[in-house]
């Protein structure tokens, strides 16, 4: 094998082989949404397999959000027998990974130090393998956050369905906030027991019910014992 090691400062297209500083459209970690970045350091392999004439190029870059200033990592690869090409354009489809994991519209809530240790922890770890492409832990990471939630509420019932209605019960969910947990088919009660690759889609859908869930039930109730209260009226005033 046959390869070789640049250095730049900025970016590098693979496609033009020239240096770059323009900003470019990425997912950011902080922001949790798509926002501008830099390039700030590119480092480029290029690697070609004699026995297979396959060729690759690899590009290793620290980049810096335009937004929120947070620096990360991205990689990105080329391979000229494992990368499909855009019907649009013509070009290959190039894989890309980035440090810290990110997906677009998927970030932490505000205010996860109100949440019971319990419950944030689960929550964390399901958010982790939701960004991190893991969608059969995510989905059972999806229900086991609810049963923390009931546990932690002392709901009673053998299935998470009795549960949720014990919550209702209990009026720490209103009947229609019920209704929704019960008609999402990730939190199903043989969700648990089906190796199930639910799409990004779903399980961003039934994650924003759940974080719903968490703000009504402990974010909103800690924010508002925090709030000042109002003196009461003297009776001869």
């Amino acid at each position: 094998m046959n390869y070789d090691i640049e250095w730049f400062e900025g970016g590098y297209h693979l496609f033009d082989g020239h240096t770059h500083f323009e900003p470019s459209p990425m997912p950011c970690a902080q922001c949790g949404r798509v926002t501008q970045h830099i390039t700030i350091y590119t480092v480029l392999i290029n690697r070609l397999e004699e026995a297979t004439d396959e060729m690759t190029n690899e590009t290793y870059q620290v980049v810096r959000c335009q937004g929120c200033q947070s620096l990360s990592f991205k990689r990105t690869l080329f391979s000229s027998v494992d990368c499909e090409d855009d019907p649009e354009t013509g070009k290959p489809i190039l894989k890309e990974w980035f440090y810290p994991a990110r997906l677009p519209g998927v970030h932490e809530i505000e205010g996860t130090l109100d949440l019971p240790g319990g419950v944030r922890r689960v929550y964390r770890e399901t958010l982790a393998a939701l960004i991190n492409d893991q969608p059969v832990l995510a989905g059972v990471g999806l229900k086991a956050l609810i049963e923390a939630v009931c546990k932690e509420q002392d709901a009673e019932g053998r299935r998470l369905d009795e549960k949720i209605d014990a919550l209702e019960t209990g009026s720490i969910l209103t009947k229609k906030q019920a209704e929704v947990l019960h008609g999402t088919r990730i939190l199903g009660n043989r969700a648990a027991h089906e190796v199930t690759a639910h799409s990004v889609d779903e399980l961003k859908a039934a994650l924003s019910v759940v974080e719903h869930l968490l703000n009504e039930v402990y974010i909103l109730h800690k924010k508002g014992g925090r709030l000042p209260r109002r003196k009461p009226k003297d009776k001869d005033g």
